[in-house]
């Protein structure tokens, strides 16, 4: 990869492999606060040697990536991937992806740039990669059903993979895979969507937040009906919800303290 130039327009790039950390100082020992997954975009703020300053084009978090894990391309192409509404998201984990001789291992969430036909594209690289045929649905059926494919996925703070995913993370993958956005952190979410003010007229596909003593919000998760939420702590994984909050299932006690619900369907 080419140095970006510090002058004139920020340079665009797009992640090559299957993901990676964006931390909050460029040093591996660093926090991860967030995770760039294959084939999403993002503008370079700040070139530091092995490490980029970026912005995730998707829901303009900044940090620090490592510069050889992505690869620049062209405002033209940047523009064109923006244009275009058929992205596909991959709803199958672990696929290999053959190209140049090369391994690329995709997850849940990875982006197909110009998909059509069983190919995307980079640039002027060619990927295949045929996608399973699936069915039409209503939203809420699509919604729960990909929320069900991250059951079992290790909580990792940051995370927003089937390998490892934080709550936000979780909710925010689901939305997007039927092109709803959600922000990138719960008490952004908390913002968005319509009030539900009574737990017992929340709906499938409604979002739940929690908040700590001090009244932050500091947890979220998807309302499979008015009294089952799937969220990761822990793990994704399913409990029961009333008006007090989570009751977890194993220790039969309450674990998170419902602030609200929104709603965004």
């Amino acid at each position: 990869m080419k140095k970006p130039s510090q002058k004139g327009s920020f340079k665009k790039g797009i992640l090559i492999v299957t993901k990676t950390p964006i931390r909050a100082k460029d040093s591996h020992k660093s926090e991860m606060i967030s995770e760039l997954l294959f084939g999403e975009c993002f503008t370079i703020l700040e070139d530091k040697n092995e490490w980029i300053y970026i912005q995730n084009t998707y829901d303009k978090y900044e940090g620090y990536i490592e510069k050889q894990q992505c690869q620049y391309i062209s405002e033209t192409f940047f523009q064109k991937i923006q244009a275009k509404d058929t992205n596909l998201t991959s709803t199958k984990s672990h696929l290999l992806e053959i190209h140049k001789n090369n391994l690329v291992k995709l997850e849940i969430g990875s982006i197909l740039p110009l998909w059509e036909k069983g190919n995307f594209f980079i640039e002027n690289d060619r990927y295949k990669f045929p996608l399973p045929q699936e069915k039409e649905d209503k939203i809420i059926n699509r919604i729960i059903s990909f929320s069900k494919k991250y059951l079992g996925s290790p909580y990792l703070w940051g995370g927003r993979s089937i390998s490892g995913i934080d709550c936000s993370g979780f909710v925010q993958a689901v939305f997007r895979y039927v092109d709803i956005f959600l922000e990138r952190d719960a008490y952004q979410q908390a913002e968005q969507g319509s009030d539900v003010f009574l737990i017992k007229e929340a709906q499938a596909g409604d979002l739940a937040f929690f908040d700590n003593d001090e009244g932050k919000i500091t947890h979220v998760g998807l309302l499979l009906n008015n009294n089952e939420i799937i969220h990761a702590s822990g793990k994704v994984r399913i409990d029961k919800i009333d008006h007090n909050g989570i009751f977890k299932r194993e220790t039969q006690q309450y674990s998170h303290k419902l602030r609200l619900i929104k709603r965004h369907l």
